[in-house]
């Protein structure tokens, strides 16, 4: 399965962004020039690539594609034309703009680790932010790793709280149902990522996890 072919499918169970995508053939009609014409000013995206040769169940191949983030209307077209140039499809999904907080869950047939920070899914996926870590066995919290305090989170019984403005995910009864949900759907250990804007979850991506968690 390809990105694009994963998002359909999320997308049929849990909240994403909306997304569409694009192939070398389309720039042989005019359907690209129509769709960015008719976007409204604001709005921005991400700009990725969707490729058989990445998120298999034995390989990820992360990162040997372009990807592009916080798109304009009048860059997009630029972005999309460079993604095409290495992979057979783009995806061109709405990016949640100044989200509460994001996240990342890996999850396998007995462990599920969630690890969220404020701000965009970029941070920590890139690793350049602390994350409030939380592991479970099955539905049982067994261990949670907390962030640095300027960071200003905490964690209330089973909740990740945000100081500033008193945001709050509950781990437990929210987001870990979502989470099993789509393990079940896809039949396969899951990395999953997720933002989180006026405590409405937005799942981003979901793909095979290539290792179990070994935490």
């Amino acid at each position: 399965m390809t990105k694009s072919s994963y998002l359909s499918e999320l997308s049929k169970i849990v909240n994403i962004p909306e997304f569409v995508t694009f192939t070398k053939k389309s720039l042989q009609s005019p359907v690209l020039d129509f769709f960015i014409k008719n976007i409204s000013k604001g709005r921005i995206f991400a700009v990725r690539s969707s490729s058989t040769e990445e998120d298999q169940i034995d390989k990820s191949n992360a990162g040997i594609f372009d990807t592009f983030l916080y798109v304009n209307k009048e860059k997009l077209k630029e972005c999309i034309l460079k993604v095409l140039e290495k992979s057979e499809e783009v995806i061109v999904q709405e990016m949640i703009t100044n989200p509460d907080y994001s996240g990342v869950v890996f999850i396998d047939n007995k462990l599920s680790l969630f690890a969220l920070a404020p701000g965009l899914n970029e941070g920590i996926t890139s690793g350049k932010v602390f994350t409030t870590d939380f592991l479970f066995e099955k539905d049982k919290l067994i261990k949670v790793q907390k962030a640095i305090i300027k960071q200003g989170l905490f964690f209330e019984n089973y909740s990740f709280v945000i100081k500033k403005s008193n945001l709050k995910l509950n781990i437990s009864e929210n987001l870990f149902k979502e989470v099993l949900k789509i393990k079940k759907h896809f039949k396969f250990n899951c990395d999953i990522e997720f933002t989180v804007k006026n405590n409405i979850i937005y799942f981003l991506q979901v793909r095979p996890l290539i290792k179990d968690i070994g935490y």
